[in-house]
């Protein structure tokens, strides 16, 4: 998995807290795919899985969740970017070894 740092950081210790230059926090984002192909592959099911590990984790404030129309990647979806990382063939069985995986690195909970 590859972390990208701030510009900005004072050192190489990855955090979940990740400061601009107003200082303001910076929320990982979570973006699935809404696509047709996507959605008819079941990211209805994982939309709700997410919706449910955001909620049982209490992370709302330090996650934007979000829809995208298209990533043009249907051929491996359904697709889910966390971080301007993407993951294919996601579903509600594996999405949330997904997200354990990707926020245990930030200690995010």
């Amino acid at each position: 998995m590859n972390v990208i740092y701030e510009k900005n950081c004072q050192s190489n210790i990855c955090c979940y807290f990740c400061y601009s230059n107003n200082n303001k926090m910076k929320q990982h984002e979570i973006i699935i795919c809404m696509g047709s192909s996507c959605f008819a592959r079941g990211n209805k099911a994982t939309l709700a899985k997410i919706k449910e590990y955001i909620a049982k984790h209490k992370i709302e404030d330090k996650v934007l969740f979000k829809g995208n129309r298209c990533f043009d990647k249907c051929g491996k979806g359904p697709n889910l970017m966390i971080d301007e990382k993407m993951f294919h063939q996601v579903n509600a069985e594996n999405v949330e070894t997904i997200l354990d995986q990707f926020f245990s690195i930030f200690r995010i909970y």
